[in-house]
């Protein structure tokens, strides 16, 4: 069970790191980088 959760908790991060990556200009344009940063410590 460690395991599974743990390669959840990858795919994850990933998943937030891309998001974030792709997304970064419209963040910045729409969402202050606080909050992202709130949004990133919530997952």
């Amino acid at each position: 069970m460690f395991i599974v959760s743990f390669v959840l908790y990858v795919i994850q991060f990933i998943i937030m790191v891309m998001l974030l990556y792709t997304s970064d200009k419209e963040l910045t344009k729409t969402v202050p980088k606080g909050k992202a940063v709130r949004l990133a410590d919530k997952c």
